[in-house]
């Protein structure tokens, strides 16, 4: 079957998600629910400990201390569990308030990841193109606790932000998604759904609200990247 007539049969965004699944996390913080990608990884020259570090939407840490017993996070295959009970987790936000993004890092006894299984991400030189195609893989509420794929167009950017608005749909627990490309680059987060209210009581299909990772990037590359990290 040539590549062509594979697209026809499970979709030209299968490869993409499947890739995208090795590296997307949900998290449990409390009360609240979300969604978490890979970053990067490293260790001291191969050995233990090793860290991981995760991003996320910060909403989805609000009230939740790193020293707290409540959090939890689950690979998408439900393979790997990790908490703050068997393992070293520090929770910081990344850049002001505005644009959502918070990170976990993860000090396991074991790996979790290979490097080979790191997505790029997009750098922070470059920006999402208007009209661009793009897929969010997440953990919505209705669909607890499988992960499950969306899908849209890049239709412009938020007034005086660095955020875009994505034709699409961002169900509770989807928060802190990868959204990314065909060829597996993850272009930014998921933060919210803004809906479009026509009065008090109507309520139509709105616009995603997605914070590029260009943030992230330069933070892995200028500030990790000092600390031995390997960036993805």
């Amino acid at each position: 079957m040539t590549d062509q007539q594979d697209d026809i049969r499970i979709g030209p965004w299968a490869t993409a998600a499947s890739q995208v699944s090795k590296v997307l996390f949900r998290v449990e913080a409390g009360d609240n629910g979300g969604s978490a990608f890979a970053v990067t990884l490293g260790s001291a020259g191969g050995s233990p400990p090793f860290g991981l570090l995760l991003a996320t939407a910060f909403h989805v840490l609000d009230g939740v201390s790193q020293d707290d017993d409540d959090i939890a996070i689950f690979s998408a295959d439900g393979s790997v569990e990790l908490n703050n009970s068997d393992s070293d987790v520090f929770l910081f936000r990344l850049g002001p308030a505005k644009y959502d993004t918070g990170l976990i890092m993860v000090k396991t006894s074991d790996p979790v990841l290979g490097e080979d299984e790191l997505l790029p991400i997009l750098q922070h030189e470059f920006v999402p193109a208007q009209g661009g195609e793009l897929a969010w893989m997440g953990f919505p509420s209705i669909a607890w606790p499988n992960p499950c794929l969306f899908k849209g167009v890049v239709s412009g950017k938020m007034p005086d932000s660095e955020a875009y608005l994505i034709d699409g749909v961002a169900i509770n627990g989807v928060s802190g998604g990868p959204a990314f490309n065909r060829e597996g680059t993850i272009f930014g987060l998921v933060s919210a759904y803004i809906p479009n209210r026509v009065d008090a009581l109507t309520t139509l299909p709105g616009l995603m609200l997605m914070v590029p990772t260009m943030f992230i990037d330069y933070w892995v590359e200028n500030v990790l990247g000092a600390k031995g990290f390997a960036a993805g």
